[in-house]
């Protein structure tokens, strides 16, 4: 700065920066003999336009106008060289270092794709030490793939120079298993799975019914942001001890052998009713079985020609539908079936008819009084599920029971004191077809001699004349 008549002067100056607001600095600078003084600027000297606007000794409180600037410039900052990465993977949560050539101290912008996306830039994102280096690291939850660098620069100044370092995130891997509560019912309630570090991950699990076989599921479950997973277990799911021997991240290879056990239990299943419960041989018939727990069924039998399709179950379980379908030569009589349930049993019976028309070989006894009744059994051929009928005045039927096998039906024949004498026809029918006999006589009362009816079950096994008490 030279100033004229200034020789020896201490000054008073004031100066815009940049165009900015008037400032003024007091008693600087101090002028040699020739009126001038060497100003220094240093680091922390701001870049930009200086201009002076006035001065004066600082012993004199007149200011002189003037205009001199100076422009300070900033010095070129460097610019780097390379990009190394070591290590080139990681476990998200673990750092990685880059290494800047002539990147001491510096702050760099990146360009870079993640998983081959699109180009992202990003300024500051990493201040280097004096060798050139910064360890960046990763989020424990960060998303694995590769993470490609294709341009750095110095944040300060210059242009991008154009790299080529990736460095690949794994996939986060789960720490441990836990689970609550520690047993639940199939349908009506849930369990909860807890995975240490295991944030919206997907799993893959092992697991043991039973302690049997180690079984896999692939892509299940997926967890909430917490690592947690809500379990509902289906109505069908098969009750049980289920413990998980091995987990892992779906996107991983590595298994984490854990111990976690849930029970589910479930209700054997009921059947309290089977509508239509009998059909003839050589015919399929829908069939409706009713009851309680009959989620997911299927039906098994031993019986010879009797097989099953079409077997559908209500939503609540409280129903099965099915196609009953009995062979020309299914075996007559009451099949045994066994309905499994979420591998839970129950049995029921079905009866199984003859496709002929039934028949009748004889009544025992054959007769009986007006205002009496009469345990009669009607023996035959094909009388599974038969009913009687009659159009005689006077004669009804009362605890009508076909025998398991077909070959004969207890009954009570109620017969009224204004029944008319004779034989009645009684119509035997059933799902083949109807017979009518007959062989069964009413008779006035005292020409009856006195019976003892003897049974076994709803059977008659014995009939004896009793002997009238004497008068």
């Amino acid at each position: 700065m030279s100033v004229i008549d200034g020789a020896n002067m201490t000054l008073d100056v004031r100066y815009q920066f940049n165009n900015g607001p008037i400032e003024t600095i007091y008693g600087w600078p101090s002028l040699d003999w020739w009126g001038q003084a060497t100003i220094w600027t240093n680091s922390l000297t701001a870049p930009g336009v200086y201009t002076f606007v006035a001065i004066r000794n600082t012993f004199n409180p007149n200011w002189v106008p003037v205009a001199a600037s100076v422009t300070v410039w900033a010095p070129a900052p460097p610019e780097p060289t390379s990009l190394s990465i070591n290590p080139t993977s990681v476990n998200p949560g673990q750092a990685y270092t880059m290494t800047v050539g002539n990147g001491a101290n510096m702050t760099i912008d990146v360009q870079y794709q993640f998983n081959f996306g699109p180009v992202q830039e990003v300024k500051a994102w990493a201040t280097l030490n004096s060798f050139g280096q910064a360890a960046i690291w990763t989020d424990p939850q960060s998303p694995p793939g590769p993470l490609t660098f294709l341009a750095i620069r110095n944040t300060q100044y210059g242009s991008w120079l154009p790299v080529s370092s990736s460095v690949t995130i794994l996939p986060r891997r789960p720490t441990s298993l836990t689970i609550t509560p520690s047993s639940v019912t199939a349908g009506q309630g849930l369990y909860s799975m807890f995975v240490g570090n295991g944030a919206n991950m997907t799993l893959d699990v092992q697991y043991r019914l039973n302690g049997g076989a180690k079984q896999s599921i692939y892509g299940w479950p997926t967890l909430n942001p917490f690592g947690i997973a809500n379990i509902w277990p289906e109505p069908c799911t098969v009750p049980g001890n289920y413990t998980y021997t091995d987990i892992r991240n779906t996107l991983d290879t590595e298994w984490l052998p854990v111990n976690a056990s849930i029970i589910v239990n479930a209700a054997a299943p009921v059947v309290s009713s089977v509508s239509p419960a009998a059909a003839k041989r050589n015919s399929s018939v829908s069939v409706t079985i009713t009851g309680s727990n009959l989620w997911c069924a299927s039906l098994s039998t031993s019986w010879p020609g009797l097989t099953f399709s079409n077997i559908l179950q209500s939503a609540d379980g409280t129903s099965v539908t099915a196609t009953f379908n009995l062979s020309p030569t299914a075996n007559v009589g009451l099949a045994s079936v066994t309905l499994n349930a979420r591998g839970l049993t129950t049995n029921f019976t079905f009866g199984v008819t003859s496709n002929t028309p039934p028949t009748i070989s004889g009544l025992s006894p054959s007769n009986g009084g007006k205002g009496t009744s009469v345990p009669v059994v009607i023996t035959g051929a094909n009388l599974y599920g038969a009913t009687l009928s009659t159009t005689w005045t006077g004669l009804t039927f009362a605890n009508v029971i076909p025998s398991t096998d077909g070959t004969s039906v207890n009954a009570r024949f109620d017969i009224s004191p204004s029944a008319a004498l004779g034989n009645p026809p009684i119509q035997v029918v059933t799902s083949a077809g109807s017979v009518t006999t007959q062989l069964f006589s009413i008779v006035t009362t005292t020409s009856i001699s006195a019976k003892e009816y003897i049974y076994l079950g709803n059977k008659m096994i014995a009939v004896r004349t009793a002997t009238p008490p004497q008068p």
